[in-house]
């Protein structure tokens, strides 16, 4: 194109037109790339037609450039993402006619793993409801078991027809934070995940070591769901206790410890994906007090049932 061809082209409704093209095509880019873009676009019209048509690579190569910058960072898993509405259904499949297995609220944070058409899988938040058959669990006490079986399905709902959440393994731990018939609900597990609509959710950062549970997101299990000392177990042995949640290295072993002022220090027993959401918290803890500790030099040790973030 001569350069009295390119003078007329910029000057026609022509170059209109494909600026307004471009400014489509790049909708789905973020706002401040959006803002770049029409800078861009409108400083390059404003030049001589002899500096436009040296400036056409350059520009063309810059919306190349921010266009594969937007999807490489979309595309790129596992990050941390942020609720947008008000509530948030996580579902057990990429459809709403799977199960409901939790509810987040705005502003809750979640770790996406990939993406399939217009939902994310993410891991599972510490409320989501995870069940597993109980013919396949050993219990270690009331609080804890260890899985039996080879490739133990953990379900959203306590029966057989339920959805496959995620998977385990032989001696995998688990937390139990109720008994039903034949089924354990159990805390969700690293092998655990669910599904949201990404409409409702935004980026926030590739960081994922920089994820924390968010505020909404402080108790294990709803009240009604919480492990409850049987009967026939010696009620004095059941213990509230509160103070910060700390780790400590003990024989070259990571040992959680609740450590409060003028009150004892406890080693706490459970999940260290649980403990880990609320560390260096304070919190409420409930659970079993276990007697096999008679050694007046080390912490007495609660197997924990029940957490609380205390704001």
């Amino acid at each position: 194109m001569s350069l009295r061809g390119a003078e007329n082209f910029f000057n026609s409704g022509e170059a209109i037109l494909l600026e307004e093209r471009l400014l489509r095509s790049f909708q789905s880019l973020a706002m401040t790339q959006i803002k770049i873009i029409c800078k861009a676009a409108s400083s390059f019209l404003s030049l001589s037609p002899s500096k436009m048509f040296l400036r056409i690579p350059i520009l063309f190569l810059t919306f190349i450039f921010i266009a594969s910058f937007a999807c490489a960072r979309q595309e790129s898993y596992p990050f941390v993402a942020q609720v947008t509405s008000d509530t948030l259904n996580v579902r057990a499949g990429q459809s709403k006619n799977f199960e409901e297995v939790c509810q987040l609220q705005k502003g809750d944070s979640i770790i996406v793993v990939e993406k399939s058409y217009s939902w994310y899988k993410i891991k599972l938040p510490s409320q989501a409801k995870s069940f597993i058959n109980a013919e396949y669990v050993q219990l270690l006490n009331d609080a804890q078991g260890i899985v039996t079986g080879d490739r133990v399905n953990v379900r959203a709902g306590a029966n057989v027809n339920s959805t496959i959440i995620g998977q385990l393994v032989r001696d995998d731990k688990v937390q139990i934070f109720e008994k039903l018939d034949k089924w354990y609900r159990i805390a969700p597990t690293q092998a655990s995940f669910g599904w949201v609509l990404e409409d409702y959710v935004s980026f926030k950062t590739n960081n994922v070591a920089s994820y924390e549970p968010s505020k909404s997101q402080t108790t294990l299990v709803e009240k009604k769901d919480t492990v409850k000392v049987s009967s026939s177990q010696n009620q004095s042995n059941f213990i509230s206790a509160t103070g910060d949640l700390k780790v400590v290295e003990q024989a070259g072993v990571s040992q959680y410890q609740l450590m409060g002022d003028g009150q004892p220090t406890y080693n706490l027993s459970g999940l260290k994906l649980i403990f880990d959401n609320f560390l260096n918290y304070k919190i409420r803890v409930e659970g079993i007090l276990s007697d096999s500790n008679t050694d007046q030099n080390h912490s007495s040790t609660i197997i924990v049932s029940k957490i609380k973030l205390l704001l």
